[in-house]
């Protein structure tokens, strides 16, 4: 029988990253707001991924139907998408916060008042400005929102 030997940086007892723990009812959470236009960048590529098309070379009858078809899997999938990206940002099951459905406006959440764990969260600046080229955000910066339940 042989045996081989995994180099020391790969490690396979190691586990993702711990979830951080959250309490029920967040009243401000740090994060960057997903601005419909920021969505429908996501849509369009989750789209072209699943389709071979992009949404926007769709007849203009079939545009709005389809972007909203997929929006609900682009943000839920953002998050999976980011932090392969950034692995050290931390972790949070509410990760993604509807913050206004008139206008599809969602937060990316990395920090919230739930719990001391989520308020204590450790975020560097690198992984911020990477977090904001990853997400297409701009110029826009990380800050505390207030949040409804």
């Amino acid at each position: 029988m042989t045996l081989y030997a995994l180099p020391p940086s790969i490690n396979p007892t190691k586990r993702r990253s711990k979830v951080v723990p959250q309490g029920p009812h967040p009243t401000r959470a740090f994060g960057y707001i997903l601005y419909f236009d920021c969505l429908r960048v996501w849509a369009d590529r989750f789209y072209e991924e699943l389709h071979g098309v992009k949404i926007s070379s769709l007849p203009e009858a079939e545009r709005e139907e389809a972007l909203f078809s997929i929006l609900a899997t682009a943000v839920q999938s953002i998050p999976m998408e980011v932090y392969g990206k950034v692995p050290g940002l931390p972790r949070l099951l509410r990760r993604i916060i509807l913050m206004d459905g008139s206008t599809m406006t969602y937060m990316f959440v990395l920090k919230d008042d739930s719990s001391p764990e989520a308020l204590n969260a450790k975020v560097s600046e690198e992984d911020l400005k990477k977090m904001a080229e990853v997400l297409g955000v701009g110029d826009q910066k990380a800050k505390w929102y207030y949040v409804r339940d």
